[in-house]
């Protein structure tokens, strides 16, 4: 398991190349200047969150048991939905918050079991 999560983290950057090619862009504006840097600052940050997310992934199976660390995994949505409404101020339906309830409830219900 270690092995292809470690492999997962490493494939990050052929994609990301691959991604710059289908936007048509040149491999050499990476290193241009510092204005490449301040304009593609979101997606530097979220390939090494993505790195850091992965490697952090890997260290919750190497210490729990699966079947904890992969519904524990599947929260992220939620998460996503709170920093949005904080940090974005958007709305939530009311479907939503009885997804994340019922994402919650899960995690409790496995982690007490």
């Amino acid at each position: 398991m270690q092995d292809f999560l470690i492999a997962l983290a490493f494939v990050q950057l052929p994609v990301a190349l691959s991604y710059l090619k289908l936007e048509k862009q040149s491999y050499k504006d990476i290193f241009k200047s510092t204005k490449i840097f301040i304009s593609h600052k979101f997606a530097i940050l979220g390939s090494f969150l993505n790195v850091l997310g992965v490697l952090l992934l890997w260290l919750a199976f190497e210490k729990t048991i699966a079947s904890i660390a992969s519904p524990l995994t599947a929260i992220y949505p939620v998460l996503m939905v709170i920093l949005a409404y904080f940090l974005l101020k958007e709305k939530s339906l009311k479907k939503d918050y009885i997804g994340i309830a019922f994402v919650a409830l899960g995690v409790l219900i496995i982690s007490f079991s």
